[in-house]
């Protein structure tokens, strides 16, 4: 049975493959990652363009690419299905919410 739980999180800029600028979500404190389970590209990409603009307004909302920032957030709440110390899994499904807080 899945687990419902809700975190406040940063967007963390990286380095992907071939030097690319890569986005991701972790969590605020604990720096570990916050991830979905199976997602369709198409909710992937709007999922995607979310944390786009979520970094664009870094000027109006700093915090939002910050790991210990208090004042902005990315809140994600929904059921979870993998919890460790490195990573915490939410299922993709119609429970699952993100919003920049």
């Amino acid at each position: 049975m899945a687990e419902t739980t809700s975190v406040r999180c940063y967007i963390d800029a990286y380095k992907g493959e071939g030097g690319r600028q890569g986005l991701r979500l972790r969590e605020k404190g604990t720096g570990r990652k916050v991830s979905f389970g199976e997602v369709e590209p198409a909710q992937a990409e709007a999922f995607i363009q979310s944390l786009i603009m979520g970094a664009s307004s870094a000027e109006a909302m700093p915090d939002l690419m910050r790991e210990n920032g208090e004042d902005d957030a990315v809140r994600v709440s929904g059921n979870v299905d993998f919890d460790s110390h490195e990573e915490l899994r939410f299922q993709y499904d119609a429970d699952l919410q993100y919003l920049c807080v």
